[in-house]
């Protein structure tokens, strides 16, 4: 799989718009790790907008989102971006944590 399509992959799955009545919220999914082996998840709402808004301005708010390194990190090793909960330790995925080292998550 591409890089790009991989990163568009992620941007539906960890980020969203949110169209209420007179706004739009762009919300990002925070994933933590309580326990091993179960995660949690959670919305939070990173901006608000008008809701006249155009599409164009949100897509690029997500695609600002995607590479903003409070939500998401790229791999150091794979160099593929992934959402911060699915990082060993902001430098690697948990794939190549796996992988590459030996270390079960």
């Amino acid at each position: 799989m591409s890089s790009i399509k991989k990163e568009k992959e992620w941007a539906n799955k960890y980020i969203r718009s949110i169209r209420l009545d007179n706004t739009i919220e762009i919300q990002v999914e925070i994933i933590k790790w309580p326990h091993p082996h179960t995660p949690t998840s959670s919305w939070h709402t990173i901006k608000k907008l008008d809701g006249s808004t155009s599409q164009e301005v949100i897509d690029e708010l997500v695609e600002n989102t995607l590479i903003d390194s409070r939500y998401f990190k790229v791999c150091n090793e794979c160099n593929e971006r992934n959402p911060i909960g699915h990082m060993h330790n902001n430098k690697i995925c948990q794939s190549c944590a796996e992988n590459n080292h030996g270390i079960v998550h």
